[in-house]
């Protein structure tokens, strides 16, 4: 046999026996569950994203209707009560006689004649001379001292003309000098004319105020 005959049956024959080993491996492989891990390789992890879609915020709710409105229904009509009440008849009036007696007139009281007006009162007058004839002493220690001043007073004259008393409304500032004016009114050395009251002469508080300056060129 020629070299080159044995030469293309070997190779006849390796690709012969490939060809029953790749077959024989096929035939393992769907036994033995290979072609399901080649299978599982080949188609890889698939990745699932599930998109949820966005979900809106619910519309609010309607408001409730409004309650139906109640009908209030009338009081049940009651009839009313009929009352009949029976008058007597007036009585009959009975005859009476009034004897009226006689309207007396009494007689016209006489007016009074009006009485006569009252005399107006006369205000107590002082009389000036007595008041220069006899001026209050100046007193001693007042002269010492130095002290004028101005004393401004009211005198009391009483029903028989004399005035018996004085009042000091405005003060020379000085005590001695009031009171010497006071002790001399008390003196019933100044003369006046007493208040008028219907016709009579009243011991009264003149309203007439007086008033005298002790100067030391005065002084005694």
């Amino acid at each position: 046999m020629p070299y080159t005959t044995k030469q293309s049956s070997n190779s006849r024959l390796i690709g012969l026996a490939a060809t029953v080993l790749i077959q024989a491996g096929i035939v393992y492989a769907l036994f033995t569950g290979l072609a399901n891990k080649v299978v599982e390789v080949v188609k890889g992890p698939v990745e699932t994203q599930i998109i949820e879609d966005v979900k809106k915020d619910p519309p609010p709710p309607p408001p409730p209707p409004p309650p139906p409105p109640q009908t209030v229904q009338p009081p049940p009509f009651v009839p009313p009560v009929e009352v009949n009440i029976e008058t007597p008849p007036p009585p009959s009036p009975t005859p009476t006689t009034t004897n009226r007696p006689p309207v007396v007139v009494p007689p016209t009281a006489p007016v009074a004649p009006a009485a006569p007006p009252a005399p107006a009162s006369v205000p107590v007058k002082i009389d000036p001379n007595s008041f220069s004839r006899y001026q209050p002493e100046y007193p001693s220690a007042s002269s010492r001292l130095g002290e004028e001043g101005r004393v401004v007073f009211v005198v009391y004259c009483d029903s028989s003309g004399k005035v018996t008393d004085a009042k000091v409304v405005e003060s020379s500032t000085h005590d001695r000098l009031d009171e010497a004016v006071i002790k001399q009114a008390q003196r019933g050395v100044w003369k006046c004319t007493a208040e008028q009251q219907e016709g009579k002469s009243v011991g009264t508080w003149s309203s007439t105020k007086i008033a005298y300056r002790f100067q030391l060129k005065d002084a005694r």
